[in-house]
């Protein structure tokens, strides 16, 4: 007499959603739902397979797979196996792509219709549909691709977080958010272990340092810069445009009226591959000016870094650090004109973005490079 075989074991993260570290987790798939088991917990934990919500719908070919529970839960799984999403759906069809499409679609066959005729009058009067559709993206779902967008980049590299840097980059958000805008704008940033000087702005106000971009830095100020300049992409909402661009208005009403989308299967991926254009570049400029001004920040730190990445030694900096082939030229083009136009700031009361202390504390978090 055979005995059953155990279910097949998968490595995932889970996430409480308010912090950006993560923690293993053995997960099963079990007759009840989905076991999830942690290192130090002594009884393993049941989602349930009627519970289960996905920002975006399963295909059995999905690479990854990134859950969450009904209704809209702080915690996040994600699961890095090709193998999970096929064997998933066979215990819980409703996630899938075709079913979530039907349901969902229904009844905004009309709208999307609607929505495609008002894309093409923008175009025509000479308006960007794709931002068009981006405005209409719910929140929730803006954020869903966001935290997807973030899982997925980090999934293999390491999040750099103490408590003291952890502390000292919630300062510096708190201080830009507050003058970015008077209404609430949920704002996080996650700092990763990655050689590689870039940052971007990922859909629903999530953003990503990476520990190149902060060690070649030479001043909180040039960090300060950089972060206004993304929170001047989430403001307007050019990651969210550029995936409807990248994608097609099609999937871009599919995320209006479904809240998510079965076309992409590594949003982490595309986002990171997207190019801003020279006026979206311009629009993030003038909003980090502004932001600057209004914290108090000087914007000489924002032009240093311009001047950096071009492969000029900024005013004051250290010779012997290296400057150029930085990744950040190529989805964030510079122009002679966006330097100009930093450098002809007026001067104005400022003090610097960060204690020393804090500035030590978010340079050292990844440790030595």
């Amino acid at each position: 007499m055979s005995m059953p075989s155990e279910p097949r074991k998968f490595l995932g993260l889970l996430s409480d959603g308010r912090v950006a570290k993560s923690t293993s987790a053995d997960v099963r798939l079990v007759s009840t739902g989905v076991e999830i088991k942690l290192e130090n917990d002594r009884t393993a934990r049941i989602w349930p397979y009627a519970e289960l919500h996905n920002a975006v719908p399963l295909r059995r070919d999905a690479p990854d797979v990134l859950l969450s529970l009904k209704p809209a839960g702080g915690e996040t799984l994600f699961i890095p196996d090709p193998q999970f999403a096929r064997l998933l759906l066979e215990r819980a069809p409703a996630l899938s792509t075709a079913r979530q499409r039907l349901y969902a679609l229904r009844p905004g066959l009309a709208a999307v219709a609607l929505a495609a005729c008002i894309a093409g009058s923008m175009w025509l009067l000479g308006f960007d549909p794709a931002k068009a559709v981006a405005h209409l993206i719910p929140q929730n779902t803006r954020e869903a691709l966001g935290r997807s967008v973030v899982t997925s980049v980090a999934s293999n590299r390491k999040v750099c977080e103490t408590a003291d840097s952890r502390a000292a980059l919630q300062r510096l958000t708190q201080r830009l958010t507050a003058a970015a805008t008077s209404r609430p704008m949920p704002v996080r940033v996650v700092l990763l272990d990655w050689g590689l000087v870039n940052a971007f702005a990922a859909p629903g106000g999530q953003l990503i340092l990476t520990r190149g971009l902060v060690q070649k830095a030479g001043s909180a100020d040039e960090v300060a810069g950089v972060l206004a300049h993304e929170l001047g992409h989430a403001l307007e909402l050019h990651p969210e445009a550029g995936l409807v661009r990248g994608l097609g208005l099609a999937a871009g009403a599919q995320l209006i009226f479904a809240g998510s989308s079965g076309t992409i299967s590594n949003i982490g991926v595309i986002l990171t591959q997207l190019r801003y254009t020279r006026i979206a570049e311009r629009e993030a400029d003038l909003h980090a000016l502004r932001i600057l001004k209004a914290a108090g920040i000087s914007a000489k730190g924002f032009g240093d870094f311009f001047e950096r990445i071009e492969g000029k030694p900024p005013a004051e900096a250290d010779k012997n650090k290296r400057f150029g082939d930085f990744e950040l030229i190529r989805t964030h083009p510079l122009t002679a004109e966006r330097i100009a136009m930093v450098r002809a700031q007026p001067s104005y009361p400022a003090t610097p973005a960060m204690s020393d202390a804090d500035w030590r504390a978010l340079r050292g978090a990844c440790g030595t490079a």
